[in-house]
Formats: structure tokens, sequence, C-alpha cells
């Protein structure tokens, strides 16, 4: 399903899937999803590998990086258009990486979450009705709660893998176990 129906909001530098089944990308230099908070800056030229989906969806994927610059980020992004979405996932910040997630209706804020030993994260986004649920996991079995919200009323979204390199030269992520399920029919 999301390897030949997706598409990039914007091409990242170089990407392919391999042969175990990962979709490989390079992020481009200066890239980001932010609108407005603090500074009026909108950014909206990050990378999102996404597939329309109409109604309840649960996408999940393992995210993993060679994070390097400041504010490296990859993992999972639902949108419903540029000044509507939400992204979650791992974000280098300090040296190190945690777990975030950015809610933006007009205004982006920014929750930052729990510090991530590895350069790796399971993550889940589950549309339920009116609400968006992520969850994480570091072993892939085991999820905790991160984020509960309303983004939107829309009956389609789009769905997928994202990465962007703010203030960086750009890096390499990987996104593995991907998949995107409807547990219901969507709405008419």
């Amino acid at each position: 399903m999301i390897k030949t129906e997706a598409v990039w909001t914007h091409e990242p530098a170089a990407w392919q899937w391999d042969e175990k089944g990962r979709l490989i990308a390079q992020a481009r230099p200066q890239t980001h999803f932010w609108r407005k908070t603090r500074s009026g800056f909108i950014s909206e030229n990050g990378h999102l590998y996404a597939v329309q989906v109409r109604g309840d969806f649960i996408a999940q994927v393992r995210v993993s990086g060679r994070f390097e610059s400041p504010y490296d980020q990859a993992g999972l992004m639902v949108m419903a258009d540029a000044a509507t979405w939400l992204r979650a996932g791992l974000e280098y910040i300090e040296g190190i990486c945690y777990l975030t997630s950015v809610l933006t209706s007009d205004f982006s804020d920014w929750a930052i979450s729990r510090p991530v030993d590895k350069n790796s994260i399971w993550l889940r986004m589950e549309r339920d009705r009116d609400a968006v649920v992520v969850s994480a996991s570091l072993d892939g079995k085991h999820y905790f709660p991160v984020r509960e919200c309303h983004l939107s009323d829309a009956l389609a979204l789009e769905v997928g893998p994202y990465l962007a390199s703010p203030m960086g030269r750009g890096f390499s992520a990987s996104f593995e176990e991907l998949e995107i399920i409807q547990p219901r029919q969507p709405h008419p």
C-alpha cells in the first residue's frame, strides 16, 4: 500500500526501498515543518512520504537515523493541509535524541518527551474518530502514551513517515516495519 501509492511532499536528496523492505532517505539541508510560534517563521519544505487515508487508521513504523545537527528529526506525520498537521518522532537536541511531537493548527507547538538511548524507536499514530493518539515503544512490543489530540474533522488525511534537517547539512534515516491499517470502514 504505502510503496505504490505514496508520494513525497518534497522529495529528499536521495531515497530508496532496500532489499530488507526499509525506506532509506537522505534529508536535504535546511528542511523543516514549522509554523509561526515564537518567531513568525514558516517552513513547509520537510520530506513527508504520504498516502491519503480516509477515516480511522493505525500507522506504525520503526524509525532510525544518523542524527548529526541540531533538530535533525524523523518519524510519523499526519497532515490535513499545510497549516494543520501532527508530527512525532526522534529529534536531535543538544547531542541527544528525544522523543518529540508537534501539533500545528496554524501555529505549531513543541512537546519534548523523553531522551532515547539509541537512535531508534517504534512509533504508532491512531486516528479514532475525532482524536489522534500517538504512542511509542523502545522494543517494538510495549507502547507508552505520548500524546492525544484533535487534529481535523476532514475525512481524508495524508499519513506517512517524514524527515527534516532544519539547521544541518542533511542526514540519513530509515523506516522499517511500516504499515497503515484501517480497523473500521471510513464514514461516508
